[in-house]
């Protein structure tokens, strides 16, 4: 699909593709969940912030989840200072945890 257009997926499944940075792009409207597969903290610590895990809570529905492969400790608990409830859960073929965190 086009950079910077959402497509319809199926009913009700809209994805979002956008060159932006995660600090930079505007998002305007209420997501049920947010698919969070950025590189690791030790190699992109900027998107792992707080400010951005902030950013990425106000734009959830209430009861909306982000879920990532990412289960580092200071992760787990940035989640919880942004006010998250935080989920550890057992990760696919290769991958001892990924977390769910609600809002």
């Amino acid at each position: 699909c086009p950079q910077e257009s959402e497509v319809e997926l199926e009913k009700n499944i809209l994805l979002l593709k956008s060159s932006q940075t995660l600090e930079d792009i505007a998002l305007s409207r209420e997501y049920d969940i947010i698919y969070f597969d950025a590189f690791a903290p030790s190699k992109q610590p900027e998107i792992w912030g707080v400010s951005n895990l902030k950013k990425l809570y106000d734009c959830l529905v209430d009861g909306g989840a982000l879920v990532t492969y990412c289960s580092s400790g200071q992760f787990k608990r940035d989640v919880k200072e942004v006010g998250y409830t935080l989920e550890v859960l057992n990760g696919p073929k290769g991958k001892k945890e990924m977390v769910r965190a609600i809002k």
